[in-house]
């Protein structure tokens, strides 16, 4: 399509930077990009800690500024260059600069001091170090995120470098974690995974919030047994702050006596429902004279038993739970079956932790969500199998701990401001409701509390984990 007349005459003009290479054909073409200064002139000057001011000139060479010494007056004098390799960050590129250096006859080589650049000793900028923290709290093992570094920044840090990146705040974070108290409902999840370290058995004993999510605390054992859920137990309560009534389980009996000693005498337990399920299948299958693995699904004849099992498991409340219950019985009693027997009085030995979730409308029927969290902690691909020692293990937790509390408050945080909100709507409307006396006071503290632990965790995040210049 041909352009209006108005168009051909009003063209823009075009303007080209003319460079020597216009009037000597022969130079190498200019490439700006390997300039610092053509692209950073704002750092035409740096400060040093000894008060001298360095030059970044031309071809990236670094100058001081001040001829004589500061500190005897003496003349200084010229003493080589020095290579120094420097990596930018958002993906800007990799950049040489020689060091002018200068010495004092008197006092010596005078240092130069270029951490506004970069940090000492270091070719790579901070954000270097936060995004293989980020990508390692995302699960991925250092291999991986050299990987993704090269593809992002065609940058490829020594493993040995990442790994120190990544270990080097493993000690604040773990007393962040220990210190930081986390919103709790007091309905709390337990459940174990055993992972190999170095090919010895170990485990991985976690403690999740089965209302909302936060994970109180995850502890690497070598071993399982009364004492190390006491440990974590008592660690997730962050010296009271964080309540415990009810822990969901799926049956396990590595606590022992935990539950009846005192201070935890007071926690009720209950079994996931799922599990006692399962349990009751195994069982049937067994009597069947199936393996209880097995995927084969049970003969027609166990059906009426199997469902007698789940209106038990399934009852609607205490009375309901009973009543079946001895309906089962007498069932159980005529089939006079070992393996269904044995079941029966597991169910019933059972059965108050399964009126414990009947109680509580709070409670959910299985330790999904904790199941899920192990999941998470198996997407570092090395966790499982292959961890090298108890504490790069305990690590991987930390950091996958922190990414999910760091995560969930701030939405926590809004759902607590909307409940005030609605508050103070229906204080309005209703201004001698009983039953709102003290709400108000409840809320204001309760958004103190949070604002107060989720500070520390965005202390520690912005100080080691937020990317910096965005």
């Amino acid at each position: 399509m041909p352009k209006p007349i108005y168009q051909r005459i009003h063209a823009p003009i075009k303007v080209e930077q003319t460079t020597l290479n216009k009037f000597l054909p022969g130079l190498p073409p200019v490439d700006t990009t390997r300039d610092y200064i053509a692209r950073h002139e704002a750092l035409g000057k740096i400060q040093t800690k000894r008060g001298y001011t360095l030059l970044v000139e031309r071809n990236n060479n670094i100058e001081i500024k001040e001829r004589h010494c500061l500190a005897c007056g003496r003349r200084l004098l010229h003493n080589g260059y020095n290579e120094r390799v420097i990596t930018l960050d958002n993906g800007q590129g990799t950049f040489h600069f020689w060091l002018h250096r200068k010495q004092c006859p008197a006092c010596g080589e005078i240092p130069m001091d270029l951490s506004a650049l970069v940090p000492p000793r270091c070719r790579y900028p901070e954000n270097f170090k936060r995004r293989a923290r980020l990508h390692y709290m995302d699960g991925l093992p250092p291999r991986r995120i050299r990987m993704a570094m090269k593809n992002d920044f065609n940058e490829t840090p020594s493993l040995s470098r990442i790994t120190t990146w990544i270990n080097c705040i493993q000690e604040s974070m773990r007393t962040v974690l220990a210190e930081t108290p986390v919103p709790s409902s007091g309905r709390w999840g337990y459940d174990e995974i055993f992972l190999k370290v170095r090919g010895t058995r170990s485990y991985a004993l976690t403690l999740v919030d089965m209302v909302n999510g936060f994970i109180p605390g995850t502890l690497i054992s070598s071993n399982l047994g009364k004492q190390p859920g006491r440990r974590v137990i008592s660690a997730a309560k962050r010296r009271g702050a964080c309540k415990v009534d009810k822990i969901v389980m799926d049956g396990t009996t590595n606590l022992g006596s935990l539950f009846q000693t005192r201070g935890y005498d007071k926690i009720a337990i209950q079994r996931c429902i799922m599990h006692v399920k399962w349990q009751v299948i195994r069982a049937l299958k067994k009597d069947a004279g199936m393996k209880e693995n097995s995927m084969t699904p049970l003969p027609e004849k166990y059906n009426p038993i199997k469902r007698r099992f789940y209106k038990v498991i399934d009852s609607p409340d205490e009375t309901r739970a009973f009543i079946n219950l001895e309906i089962l019985r007498d069932m159980v009693q005529r089939a006079n079956r070992p393996a269904i027997t044995s079941c029966f009085n597991e169910i019933q030995a059972s059965l108050p932790k399964i009126i414990a979730w009947q109680r509580d409308l709070w409670l959910p029927r299985t330790n999904n969500r904790i199941e899920n969290k192990h999941q998470y902690l198996e997407y570092y691909l090395s966790f499982k199998k292959r961890m090298g020692s108890e504490r790069g293990a305990q690590r991987v937790a930390d950091y996958r701990t922190l990414g999910n509390n760091f995560q969930l408050y701030p939405p926590y945080i809004d759902q607590i401001k909307q409940d005030l909100a609605m508050y103070k709507v229906f204080s309005k409307e209703a201004p001698g409701d009983p039953s709102l006396r003290g709400a108000g006071a409840h809320f204001y503290h309760e958004l103190r509390r949070l604002s107060r632990w989720f500070g520390e965790y965005q202390a520690f995040w912005d100080k080691n984990l937020a990317i910096q210049g965005r």
